[in-house]
C-alpha cells in the first residue's frame, strides 16, 4: 500500500534488517538507554492512573503513552533527540526481546490441542467470530489494495488483514474480564476460553505463514526452503529440549534450591535461538512461541522459569513494546485520505464480523441476548498477535507505514471501546434481572441455602467444612444446599518477587496451597454427596471485597463465610495473620449483597468431624435482639437440623420492674397498625418476640432443642454470663449487632479490638475468652435505601 510521505518509517521491532542507525547501536550510552526506559515506564504508569479509572486495560496505556512520547508528541518538542527514531534502537531490540520471551511464556502456558477439545460452546464461540471475520476481510481485501494502489501479491496482505480483523487477544482478554469483575462468571469464563482457543490457532497459523512467506518477496522455491527449516527447527528442539529440561528437573527435586545455572542457562538459550531465528529471516517473537510449545510445561524448571521470567516481562517487557511500537504511530502519517480509508473499512468490518458471527453461534447455542452482546464485544479485544502481525507487514514490505498506523489507531479503538460497552451491557442485564437477594430470616422453609464460603489457605478449610456440614442439616431435613468454595488470593508486591528462599517460588507456594484447599473440599464432596464449585478471586486487598461481592451475586448467595483475619496460636492466644483480610471483611461487611458471617476458627476444624449418627458438636445461638441476631438464629436454625449437633438457644433479657413491659405472647400479638404506631426499636423487639414465638412453636415445645434465658442488668453481669458458659460449646453463633445503644451490652464497645463483628463476637473471639470455642458472627442483609440498583441484580 503505497504512501505519499518521502520520509523512511522507523524499523519495525522484530525485523532484523541491518540499517544505518541500527550500526551504531553499540555507541549509545548507557545512561541515554536508561533515560528513555524510565520515562517510558513513568509514563505508563501516570496515564494508567486515570485510565484505569474509567475501566481501561493497561495495554491502551502503553500505546497512548508511546504515542505521547513519539513523533506525534513530545517528540516534536523538548524529547525530540531522546526520542529520534534512530536514537530508539536499543530500546527497540529490548522491547523485541521482551516480546520474545512473552511469547515463550504463551507457548509454556498454551495448550495446543485447545482449539479441537475446548468443547462444543468454546470452539463454536471461537470459530464463528473467526470465520465470519475472516471471510469479510478476505472479501475486502482487494477493494483496498485497488483503493490504496497496492500492487504486491494478495495472500500476504489478506493474511495480515484478517489476523488485525479476526484474532481475539486471550491475554488481554483475560486481564480484561479480571480488571471487569467478570472472572468468574458465564460469560467471562466463556469469553477467556473461546479467546485462547482462537489465540492458540492463530499463533500457529502465524508460525507457519511467517515461514511460508519470506519478507520483501521470495518465489516458491524460497517458501519450501523455509517452511523445511521450521519443520527441522521444530524436529530439533523437540529432539534436544525434552531431554535437556527432564535431566535439569532430575537435578532439582522438590525441597531443593533450583540451580541458578540452569535457570540463567535455560534463558540465555532462549534469547541465543531467537535472536538467530531472527538473523535468519524468522521472526524472533514466534520463535519463542515455538520453543514455549516445545518446551516440557510439567516439572519444577517450568513453574520457575514461569515465575521468574514472567514478573520481568510483565513488568517491562510488554510495556516497554506496546509503548515503541506506539512511538512508531506517526499521525502525520495520517494526512491522506488513504490510511483513514484503511481504519474505517478495517474497524467496521472486524467489528461487525466479530459481532455477527458470535451473535450467530450463541443464537444457536441459546445464550440469552444480553450475554451473547457482551460475549460478541469482549471477543473483538486486541493485543500482541496483532503487533507481531503489523511489524512483520512492515519488515517484510507487504505493509506501507501509514497503514501501518492506521491498523495500530483502529486496535486501540477496538480495545478502549470493549470495557465501556459491555459495562453498560452488565449494568442493563442486572437492571433486567429481577433477583432479590433476602435474608435468611425471611425465607421459606425448607428453601434452598446457597453459601459463599471464603478461604485464606489450608488451615480455614477444616472449619469452613465443620460449618457446611453442620448447616446442611440431618439426613431427614430436605433443605437443599448448595456450596462454593471460595479461595482468596491477594495480589502484592512480595508475589511478584523471587522469595529469598529460592527452593518456594510464591508460584509454587499459591499453587500448593490450591491444591490442598481443591482435595479437601473434593474429599468432603465425596463424603458428603454435596456438590462443592470451586471458584478464585485474586485481586488486591483494596479490590477483593469486589470479587467477593460480584461472585455473591452470581451465585445468587444466601450468606458469605468469611474466614477471622486472626488465627489461634497454640498457646491459645489469637493473632493477626494477614492484616489485610481485616479490611477485606469491614468491605464485604458494609457492601455484601447478601447475609455475612465471619469465622472465628478455635477448633472447629479440628481433628473431631461433626457426626451424621450421633452428637458430636455443642451449638449455642446467644440472642440479644435485634435483625443481626435474628439472622444469627435463622442460620443456627439449619444447623439444629443436624443429627450430630446438640443445640440450645441462649437469650439475653435486660432486667426491668415485674409489669413494666407487655408479656411475651402481647407483643407476639399485636397488630399490624399497632406495629405502625411503634418506635423503630419497639418494632424490632417486636419482630424478636414475633420470630421466637415461632421458633418456639416449632423446636423448643417439641423438644428438639433447648431454649435458656439469661436475666443481666448492665454489661458488665452479660460478660460474667458469657464467661460461665465457657467449656460447654464448640461454637457459638451471634449477631454482630446492629441494636440501639443497650444495657445489655454497655460498656463492651471501650474494649472493642474488632468493631466490625460487633461487641459480643469481639469479647467471644478474643484471647482472654475461652481458647476452644469458635464463633460465628452474623450480619443480616438490609438493603441500603440508597443502594444502586447494580447492588440487586447481576448479569450471570
Amino acid at each position: 500500500m503505497a504512501t505519499t510521505n518521502s520520509t523512511a518509517p522507523p524499523r519495525a521491532p522484530g525485523s532484523c534488517e541491518a540499517t544505518g542507525s541500527e550500526k551504531n547501536v553499540s555507541n549509545f550510552s548507557l545512561a541515554v538507554v536508561v533515560m528513555q526506559t524510565c520515562i517510558m515506564l513513568v509514563s505508563i504508569r501516570v496515564l494508567q492512573v486515570p485510565l484505569k479509572r474509567i475501566g481501561q486495560p493497561q495495554i491502551v496505556a502503553e500505546i497512548l503513552a508511546g504515542i505521547i512520547l513519539g513523533p506525534s508528541g513530545f517528540g516534536n518538542f523538548g524529547l525530540s533527540d531522546l526520542f529520534r527514531p534512530e536514537n530508539m534502537q536499543v530500546v527497540g531490540l529490548l522491547s523485541w526481546a521482551g516480546l520474545s520471551f512473552y511469547t515463550f511464556l504463551i507457548g509454556l502456558n498454551m495448550d495446543p490441542w485447545a482449539p479441537w477439545s475446548s468443547g462444543k460452546r468454546v470452539g463454536a464461540i471461537a470459530f464463528a467470530g473467526a470465520a465470519a471475520t475472516s471471510i469479510l476481510s478476505l472479501a475486502v481485501t482487494p477493494i483496498l489494495m485497488n483503493v490504496t494502489g497496492h500492487t504486491l501479491p494478495y495472500a500476504p496482505v489478506a493474511l495480515i488483514l484478517a489476523i488485525a480483523m479476526s484474532n481475539t487477544a486471550s491475554q488481554t482478554l483475560s486481564s480484561l474480564t479480571t480488571q471487569l469483575k467478570l472472572g468468574e462468571s458465564a460469560v467471562g469464563r466463556l469469553a477467556t476460553q473461546a479467546g485462547l482457543a482462537n489465540d492458540t490457532a492463530f499463533l500457529m497459523l502465524v508460525s507457519v505463514a511467517s515461514a511460508a512467506y519470506p519478507p520483501r518477496g521470495g518465489g516458491m522455491i524460497e517458501s519450501a526452503q523455509r517452511l523445511a527449516a521450521m519443520v527441522g527447527f521444530v524436529a530439533l528442539m523437540q529432539y534436544l529440549v525434552g531431554p535437556l529440561v527432564r535431566w535439569m528437573n532430575g537435578r532439582n527435586p522438590e525441597g531443593v534450591p533450583v540451580n541458578r545455572a540452569h535457570v540463567g542457562g535455560v534463558v540465555l538459550g532462549i534469547l541465543v535461538i531467537t535472536t538467530l531465528c531472527s538473523y535468519w529471516g524468522y521472526n524472533s517473537t514466534l520463535a519463542g512461541f515455538m520453543i514455549g510449545l516445545l518446551f516440557p510445561s510439567e516439572g519444577r524448571l517450568s513453574r520457575v522459569l514461569a515465575d521468574r521470567i514472567g514478573y520481568v516481562v510483565y513488568t517491562y517487557g510488554i510495556p516497554l513494546f506496546f509503548c515503541y511500537s506506539g512511538q512508531l504511530t506517526d499521525l502525520k502519517w495520517m494526512k491522506s485520505p488513504e490510511p483513514w480509508e484503511v481504519f474505517a473499512v478495517v474497524f467496521w468490518v472486524g467489528t461487525l464480523g466479530k459481532i455477527v458471527g458470535t451473535l450467530g453461534a450463541a443464537h444457536l447455542l441459546r445464550m440469552p441476548m444480553l450475554e451473547a452482546l457482551a460475549l460478541s464485544f469482549l471477543m473483538n479485544v486486541k493485543g500482541h498477535l496483532h503487533f507481531i502481525a503489523l511489524n512483520m507487514g512492515v519488515a517484510s514490505g507487504h505493509l506501507s507505514h501509514s497503514n501501518f498506523v492506521a491498523l495500530i489507531l483502529c486496535i486501540l479503538l477496538t480495545i478502549g471501546i470493549v470495557p465501556p460497552l459491555v459495562n453498560l451491557i452488565v449494568k442493563h442485564a442486572r437492571q433486567v434481572a429481577h433477583y432479590r437477594h433476602t435474608a435468611l430470616q425471611w425465607q421459606k422453609p425448607g428453601s434452598e441455602l446457597r453459601v459463599l464460603a471464603c478461604v485464606h489457605g489450608p488451615r480455614n478449610v477444616p472449619a469452613s467444612i465443620n460449618l457446611l456440614e453442620a448447616s446442611r442439616g440431618g439426613p431427614a431435613s430436605k433443605t437443599p444446599i448448595s456450596i462454593y468454595a471460595m479461595q482468596l488470593v491477594p495480589i502484592t508486591d512480595r508475589c511478584a518477587f523471587p522469595q529469598a528462599k529460592p527452593e518456594a517460588t510464591p508460584a509454587d507456594e499459591a499453587r500448593d496451597r490450591s491444591e490442598q484447599i481443591g482435595v479437601a473440599f473434593n474429599a468432603y464432596e465425596r463424603a458428603s454427596g454435596v456438590v462443592v464449585r470451586h471458584l478464585t478471586a485474586v485481586s488486591t486487598f483494596s479490590t477483593m471485597h469486589e470479587d467477593i461481592r460480584n461472585n455473591a451475586q452470581d451465585v445468587r448467595a444466601s450468606i458469605i463465610i468469611l474466614p477471622f483475619h486472626k488465627d489461634q496460636c497454640v498457646d491459645g492466644r489469637m493473632e493477626v495473620s494477614t492484616q489485610g483480610f481485616q479490611t477485606v471483611n469491614q468491605k464485604v461487611l458494609r457492601h455484601s449483597p447478601c447475609s455475612v458471617g465471619v469465622l472465628v476458627d478455635r477448633g472447629l476444624g479440628g481433628t473431631t468431624q461433626i457426626s451424621a449418627t450421633h452428637v458430636s458438636h455443642h451449638v449455642a445461638v446467644l440472642f440479644f435482639g435485634g435483625p443481626d441476631d435474628r439472622e444469627a438464629l435463622a442460620f443456627g436454625i439449619r444447623v439444629a437440623e443436624h443429627p450430630g449437633v446438640s443445640f440450645n438457644l441462649v437469650r439475653f433479657l435486660e432486667r426491668k420492674p415485674v409489669g413494666s413491659q407487655r408479656s411475651f405472647d402481647e407483643k407476639a400479638s399485636l397488630e399490624r397498625e399497632d406495629l405502625d404506631d411503634l418506635s423503630e426499636q419497639e418494632k424490632e423487639r417486636h419482630l424478636d418476640e414475633q420470630f421466637l414465638v415461632e421458633f418456639d412453636e416449632r423446636y423448643v415445645t417439641p423438644g428438639r432443642v433447648a431454649y435458656v434465658e439469661k436475666i443481666v442488668s448492665n454489661g458488665a453481669e452479660t460478660v460474667a454470663e458469657l464467661r460461665a458458659l465457657e467449656g460447654m460449646y464448640n461454637l457459638f453463633i451471634v449477631g454482630k449487632g446492629r441494636r440501639s445503644m443497650s444495657p445489655l451490652t454497655s460498656g463492651m464497645t471501650d474494649w472493642e479490638e474488632c468493631p466490625e463483628i460487633g461487641p459480643v463476637g469481639d469479647l467471644l473471639s478474643s484471647s482472654d475468652f475461652s481458647v476452644t470455642a469458635s464463633v460465628l458472627v452474623v450480619q443480616q442483609y438490609r438493603r441500603s435505601p440508597t443502594a444502586k440498583v447494580d447492588d440487586e441484580y447481576v448479569l450471570v
